[in-house]
């Protein structure tokens, strides 16, 4: 082997490492995400380069992809260049479809008409595809959000079933409030949560409808945030600004309306709210879906001239506010602020359970529609085994008689942005990538094994194949100015090319 070819060959083998440093490097980057969600998922603290952000990785994800892909296109024409000027040097030197096929000079539609051409060899056709396919390295990627935690301790939280037991319990209490009183009070932070529940980031946020029964549907999650975790939140560790909670009882109601209009209530599904010396009166109705038991149907009726002998002055109230609402039980995984107790996140969700037994625009609808909303789901948020409704509870002290599903735990936490690739498309990549440099290896090892006199062209392969090579055949001197690319592939079928 001469010099100048040793000089090329060592070149090769510097390249060929590089592409392997830098695919390692890469390889490292990708999976650092896949290791920092996984440390995640099992509260654990994030360190070194699984905290690094996404902006940074893509970054250098993308420099060093870029980097990559440069020197594999260079280590892969040098490659194609040393295949084609060794294989020339040979006794039988190569054909001249061959020849095309490998030079760099050949475009991308040239190497195309070589493939589908009947003319080349399949030996040429493989070669030509081969060339055509090294620098098809493709990556998908998305975005996906990990947690460093800080630690985890255990907690009560959630949002549980609706329970009527609860309810008498609850006005007793409130009784021993104002001991001879003759009305139940209701201090005012319950009646004034019962207007904006569903509208409250600290105890609700929009959700995915588990399974709407009509048009227009909007549906919400209620899983308590930090308002329900018992004990409060840790003071320390003030640059954790989040609070994750794993898997709390929740409950999801997906609302649609209004009801048709043909849809009526009787006097049985309505009570009256109001007094006979007032000029305004409510009638609040509830019934069951006959045809879908699982469906609760509400309406609220005004009474615009009052009361008179407990019903509606009128015949027909108006103007009035319908839905039809199913509740779901399903346990749900969410991150809250911990400045301001605010729902940033619902992590995950588990599969739900329709509550049948119990009583099932979105965001155009107006306040009215969510004030009703709030009071419709209030009865669940309020008597369910994890609130004040119940009065066991205690403050920032956990019982020991809840159901097991409202024990779970809490970690203080922060939250990193990773870009996570695409397993399949990156797969390819990877494939397509060792693939090259398998090539790439196994042609400068052909090299160097090879007794042939191997020649190192010069930096410009036109000049070489016109002036530095031997054709033998007749099969250009027949080819006109203007000939066609397959008249060249069937003129040139038998022409082979030697170096000089």
């Amino acid at each position: 082997m001469s010099l100048r070819s040793s000089v090329l060959y060592s070149l090769q083998l510097v390249t060929i490492i590089a592409s392997l440093a830098l695919l390692t490097f890469v390889i490292t980057y990708v999976q650092a995400t896949y290791a920092a969600q996984r440390s995640s998922q099992q509260g654990l603290p994030l360190s070194g380069l699984l905290e690094t952000k996404a902006s940074t990785i893509i970054a250098i994800l993308r420099t060093s992809q870029g980097l990559l892909s440069m020197i594999t296109h260079i280590t892969i024409d040098g490659t194609f260049t040393l295949l084609h000027w060794n294989g020339m040097a040979l006794p039988q030197g190569l054909p001249y479809q061959t020849v095309l096929s490998l030079s760099p000079s050949t475009s991308a539609w040239g190497v195309f008409g070589i493939i589908k051409s009947g003319f080349p060899s399949l030996s040429t056709k493989g070669l030509a595809a081969l060339s055509l396919c090294m620098d098809l390295r493709l990556v998908n990627t998305s975005s996906v959000t990990v947690y460093d935690t800080a630690f985890t301790y255990p907690v009560t939280a959630g949002v549980g079933r609706f329970n009527g037991s609860l309810v008498d319990p609850f006005k007793s209490f409130l009784h021993t409030l104002r001991p001879g009183y003759p009305y139940t009070t209701v201090p005012y932070n319950y009646l004034a949560s019962a207007y904006t529940l569903v509208v409250n980031p600290l105890i609700a946020t929009v959700a995915e409808p588990k399974g709407c029964a009509a048009e227009p549907c909007i549906s919400y999650l209620l899983s308590g945030g930090l308002t329900t975790v018992i004990p409060w939140v840790p003071r320390d560790h003030t640059d954790y600004s989040l609070v994750r909670v794993k898997h709390a009882p929740s409950i999801q109601a997906d609302f649609t309306g209004p009801l048709a209009k043909n849809i009526s209530f009787h006097s049985d599904d309505c009570d009256i709210f109001g007094q006979n010396d007032v000029l305004i009166g409510i009638r609040l109705c509830l019934k069951r879906n006959p045809s879908d038991p699982s469906l609760l149907m509400a309406g609220m009726f005004v009474c615009q001239t009052g009361i008179a002998q407990g019903a509606c002055a009128t015949g027909r109230p108006t103007p009035n506010i319908t839905t039809q609402v199913s509740f779901h039980s399903l346990q749900a995984s969410f991150v809250s602020s911990r400045k301001n107790y605010t729902i940033t996140s619902i992590v995950d969700t588990t599969s739900f359970w329709n509550s049948q037994k119990q009583l099932s625009d979105p965001s155009t609808w107006g306040i009215l529609e969510q004030n009703f909303q709030s009071i419709l789901v209030f009865p669940f948020w309020l008597f369910n085994a994890h609130n004040w409704g119940n009065t066991q509870i205690k403050e920032n002290e956990t019982i020991s008689t809840l159901p097991p599903e409202f024990y779970t735990e809490a970690s203080l936490v922060e939250r990193y942005d990773k870009l996570r690739v695409d397993k399949g498309m990156f797969a390819l990549f990877l494939a397509l990538q060792i693939i090259a440099i398998l090539f790439v290896s196994g042609v400068v090892g052909w090299v160097w094994l090879s007794d042939s006199p191997a020649r190192k062209p010069s930096s410009f392969p036109l000049f070489d194949i016109v002036f530095r090579a031997q054709v033998q055949g007749d099969g250009v001197g027949k080819c006109p100015a203007d000939i066609s690319d397959s008249a060249i592939m069937s003129g040139l079928k038998d022409t082979k090319v030697k170096a000089a």
